[in-house]
């Protein structure tokens, strides 16, 4: 069964949470590297692009929370959509460059 779409009412806040496939970590510790840092950048690149206003976020082990005001119906979950496409081919260069040395 997919997923139910996401009510959107325009002019309002609204609480968006993004988790990886069951229960995955989406980030490694801080501590051991720029995760969640590569991450926020990325997460306010889409933001501009697709039309979110971010209020706050919260970046987790395992989940993203965003707090945006979206321009429009389908913004947010554009915005959350496109951090993590950019995030994965990030992560998916990393490990081919890693292969290689």
């Amino acid at each position: 069964m997919g997923r139910l779409r996401r009510a959107v009412v325009m002019g309002v806040a609204h609480w968006a949470r993004s988790r990886g496939r069951r229960v995955a970590r989406l980030f490694r510790d801080r501590l051991e590297a720029p995760d969640f840092d590569v991450y926020a950048r990325e997460l306010s690149r889409a933001a501009l692009l697709k039309g979110v206003h971010v209020l706050a976020w919260c970046l987790l082990p395992g989940e993203v929370n965003l707090v945006g005001w979206p321009e429009r119906r389908d913004s947010l979950g554009a915005a959350l959509a496109e951090a993590g496409r950019r995030e994965s081919a990030r992560k998916k260069a990393a490990a081919i460059s890693a292969d290689f040395r």
